[in-house]
């Protein structure tokens, strides 16, 4: 419950810090760290890019693109929903670690994708950890007429691990 104050944390390391939170205060706190920290600072970065890559020369300002894997996944779909003069992202695995144990990231991404301002291609393999994030996020998108695409393409590696980086 209450608010995280990503600053309060020292550690550069986002999965080395989201795992001390979680041994010490839970999944919950966990999620919320980690919502914190991509909504917040790492999302910044990310508008930050995007506005470095528009003003570079062999660049087209009207057509960049994000696409991310796992938490960039993530990321992606935060982008879409922010906007920030995009043509379209692209969410490969975002959240198939979390979706199941995190109701705070299932909340917060549907509502990113029911306000996604771009379209977004959300993909993952079948052999993921979870495939609901591909399918659910499809669904509110679908519902609240948002352009998108999904696919969840046939296994990918023999591991579940290996399907997570289906992306790469």
């Amino acid at each position: 419950t209450g608010t995280f104050a990503w600053s309060s944390y020292r550690d550069p390391n986002l999965l080395r810090t989201l795992t001390a939170i979680e041994a010490r205060e839970g999944v919950e706190a966990r999620s919320r760290a980690a919502i914190a920290a991509l909504e917040g600072p790492q999302l910044d970065d990310v508008a930050a890019a995007v506005e470095f890559a528009k003003r570079l020369p062999a660049v087209d300002p009207e057509r960049v693109y994000v696409a991310g894997l796992s938490f960039g996944g993530i990321l992606a779909l935060l982008a879409a929903e922010r906007g920030l003069g995009l043509r379209a992202t692209a969410n490969f695995a975002g959240a198939a670690l979390n979706w199941e144990r995190s109701a705070p990231f299932r909340e917060r991404l549907t509502r990113a994708a029911r306000e996604a301002k771009v379209p977004v291609f959300l993909a993952q393999a079948e052999n993921d950890f979870s495939t609901a994030p591909t399918r659910e996020l499809a669904r509110a998108m679908a519902d609240a007429g948002r352009p998108h695409r999904a696919k969840v393409w046939p296994a990918f590696g023999l591991t579940r691990g290996e399907g997570h980086g289906f992306g790469v």
